[in-house]
């Protein structure tokens, strides 16, 4: 058995260590998840006096446990309690950095629904004069025998992003068709929220008949609104005699943007919620990148308004990526405190065991061999996708069990991504199992300690039988969702993806305990 040490440092910042030498601990149990490190518990004997001076210390100290110069698990205290005999200390992994502050951002937007037209009381601008909707596009009409003033009157929707946003919008891009009098301007003004200090970018000065797309760069400009807009700029008041909406400015296709990228991906997220949080918290979280990989799926409607970053995190991983059957992705922090976004899985260690007793329970509940995603137009109206099925699947169970997955986004296309990977893991339901075992060992037969499993990692049973068709793969191998280990006892409790029923936990235990000094 390799010996643990728990260690005790001011911060990971401050590789300073405690003066306080506790060569006895008590009830060391420590876990992990999806996420990384996930908690970690144990008991230290001391005096009441020793007991309020930790109980009283500043900052949030870093734990360390290690063996052989190896991180088993590492976190920050949060939890200190005086009880009968000493202190009971809990700690979390790094990944709780994601939940520490909220975050309010607009990245991409192709709705309409959130557009308003500037009001009278603003300067210039009367939407009394205008024939106006914005169902599915953003719509400017004439109206009949009203009179127009020469740069004034304007007709402007517009568009506010989140207050205090951590990022400002810096591409504009539609399409666009106008009918309108000669010498009248189109253009996109952006401003500050109170509509001061604008600058305009004309599409038209000379009015007519037109089509096209509009995209603009206005990184140079950045500001909280954004206008669009239509005013008589004739040199002199305009009395318009056509019918009413004969003469209009139709907005389709409409994209906000707060980068200047062709497209928005989830990678590019996660990097701004690291360099985010390092920015509030140095210590919590590494402002470091490099695990974070390209999902290469364009993400159209993704407005964040006092969301926590695990919480953003876990969406964008939900969504998978651009790839034919999209991929499931996982976000996650462990050692250094370093931020991973990746494809589910990718980087997990394969260990392998020899099962004593072993429980496989096979239920449909969790099977959708059809589906479909929800999503909204530019107006918010309810969409549904085209229904996918997988033909193997609802071939091998003979039934075909439909499902839906709603997804925030105004893009037909992300909605069908979705879609594919909710399919693509739920069509083959993995089998409930719960196994015990007595030790464990990598690929090469070498034994390893039974801490040394996390979560994302891949546990095979070697005893099971060869002969065993394919279906019986999604029991031979799983994927373990959850670790807990208890060192005074050394015992392992695995969770598989989909444990059985009201089983917490599967253990894997020696046959004899093995009680340790923790120092």
């Amino acid at each position: 058995m390799n010996t643990l040490n728990v260690s005790f440092y001011d911060s990971p910042n401050n590789l300073r260590m405690f003066s306080e030498i506790f060569p006895e601990i008590i009830g060391l149990n420590f876990t992990t998840n999806e996420h990384g490190f996930a908690s970690c518990s144990f008991f230290i004997p001391m005096d009441l006096w020793r007991s309020f001076t930790f109980y009283d210390r500043p900052g949030l100290p870093y734990i360390l446990i290690s063996s052989n110069g190896m991180t088993v698990w590492e976190g920050r205290l949060e939890d200190v309690g005086i009880v009968n005999g000493g202190v009971r200390l809990g700690a979390f992994g790094y990944q709780r950095a994601m939940g520490d502050t909220p975050y309010t951002a607009l990245w991409s937007m192709m709705s309409v629904a959130d557009w308003l037209m500037t009001p009278e009381t603003i300067a210039n601008a009367n939407p009394n004069l205008y024939q106006t909707d914005n169902n599915n596009r953003l719509f400017l009409g004439l109206n009949k025998n009203a009179v127009y003033l020469n740069n004034a009157d304007i007709g402007s929707w517009t568009f506010l992003i989140p207050n205090r946003s951590a990022r400002q919008v810096q591409h504009v891009a539609f399409d666009y068709s106008y009918v309108l009098p000669t010498n009248w301007t189109v253009r996109v003004r952006v401003s500050d929220e109170d509509y001061t200090n604008g600058v305009s970018y004309n599409i038209t000065t000379t009015g007519g008949t037109a089509s096209g797309s509009f995209a603009q760069d206005i990184s140079a400009n950045p500001r909280e609104r954004i206008s669009i807009q239509i005013l008589n700029s004739s040199g002199s008041n305009y009395t318009y005699a056509g019918e009413t909406g004969a003469n209009f400015l139709r907005v389709t296709n409409l994209r906000l943007k707060s980068t200047t990228s062709s497209s928005v991906y989830a990678n590019e997220i996660a990097q701004a919620l690291v360099a985010y949080i390092n920015g509030i918290n140095s210590s919590q979280l590494q402002n470091v990148t490099a695990l974070i990989e390209l999902p290469a799926l364009d993400l159209r409607d993704e407005i964040y308004e006092d969301a926590l970053p695990s919480d953003i995190l876990t969406k964008l991983a939900f969504l998978g990526d651009n790839q034919a059957p999209p991929r499931q992705w996982e976000w996650g922090v462990w050692d250094n405190r370093i931020l991973h976004f990746r494809p589910r899985g990718s980087s997990g260690r394969a260990w392998y065991v020899d099962v004593s007793a072993l429980e496989v329970e096979r239920t449909i509940e969790a099977l959708r061999n059809s589906a479909y995603a929800k999503y909204q137009d530019a107006d918010n109206r309810v969409l549904r996708t085209a229904v996918s099925a997988d033909a193997d699947s609802v071939a091998r169970y003979g039934l075909t069990r439909r499902g839906f997955v709603d997804v925030d986004t105004t893009s037909a296309t992300q909605a069908g991504t979705h879609r594919d990977a909710f399919l693509q893991d739920r069509k083959d339901p993995i089998p409930r199992s719960a196994i015990t075992f007595d030790a464990i060992y990598d690929a090469s037969g070498a034994r390893w300690p039974l801490y040394a499993p996390r979560s994302g990692d891949t546990l095979t049973i070697r005893n099971l039988p060869p002969t065993l068709g394919a279906g019986i793969d999604r029991v031979r191998t799983f994927r373990l969702a959850r670790t807990e280990y208890d060192a005074d006892s050394d015992v392992l409790r695995v969770e598989p993806e989909s444990p059985l029923p009201r089983l917490e936990v599967l253990v894997a235990r020696r046959e004899e305990g093995i009680k340790q000094r923790i120092g």
